[in-house]
């Protein structure tokens, strides 16, 4: 099975464009965020930003892909660049834990293969992002790499060496103290962990429940919505990368 699409006709053989990309003294790398993501929106918060989406239109299970973004890398001309990266956590959801027993005992093969290509796709997609991630540090740029608090990648052992040899800072982020809401206007908790090679980013980004409101529940559509930062939220992430220039 075809996870990721090939790259869209339109990006030629020497460049890694978008159709949101523009010039700036910033480069914004997205790895494997969404076609709409709010970090790449062009808007008062992006002013000076270039912003490369790679999405699942760019296929970066691609070696010829991944080439070309580290071509743009060593192109950039100031080392003010960000990979943030959000590679996909279904299959490290801590549900699927649950799930996957569920599919052993009642025998559903066809659940358990899907489970174990996202899985693959995963660590395709992980050994892409280190030879990106290399390629910005030697840059002299920033990585971050966005998941969910209790997503189970973060306990993977290429994870855990990639920390650990980077020495990566960690930030807490719960979504509520970003203005994240479900559909009903109910804050929504979500915590999300941030591993950072910049301690501006970590100590900036870094922001908790102020405990003086309820929580809706983060489940199904309304966990899928919160894949979209909120205005907040992108507008910090900028302001932080603001501080690299």
């Amino acid at each position: 099975t075809r996870y990721w699409r090939d790259w869209s006709s339109d990006v030629c053989s020497s460049d890694l464009k978008t159709k949101d990309d523009f010039s700036g003294n910033r480069l914004l790398l997205e790895y494997c965020c969404s076609e709409d993501s709010m970090l790449g929106r062009k808007g008062t918060c992006t002013k000076g930003c270039r912003s490369v989406r790679l999405t699942q239109s760019t296929d970066m299970t691609k070696t010829e892909n991944v080439s070309k973004v580290v071509k743009t890398i060593r192109e950039f001309e100031s080392p003010a660049i960000t990979l943030w990266a959000s590679i996909p956590c279904t299959g490290g959801s801590s549900w699927q834990c649950i799930n996957e027993l569920i599919y052993y005992k009642t025998g559903n093969k066809k659940a358990l293969k899907r489970l174990r290509g996202l899985r693959t796709l995963f660590r395709r997609l992980w050994l892409n992002f280190v030879i990106i991630a290399e390629e910005v540090i030697k840059a002299g740029g920033n990585i971050c790499i966005e998941w969910p608090l209790r997503c189970l990648y973060w306990k993977d052992p290429h994870v855990k060496q990639f920390i650990q040899q980077y020495n990566l800072l960690s930030a807490t982020v719960h979504g509520c103290a970003y203005g994240l809401k479900d559909s009903k206007g109910v804050f929504l908790k979500k915590p999300w962990k941030i591993m950072t090679s910049s301690k501006i980013i970590a100590e900036g980004i870094q922001k908790k429940c102020p405990g003086d409101h309820v929580h809706g529940h983060c489940r199904g559509r309304e966990c899928k919505r919160t894949e979209l930062y909120t205005q907040d939220m992108v507008d910090a992430i900028h302001e932080i990368g603001r501080a690299h220039v």
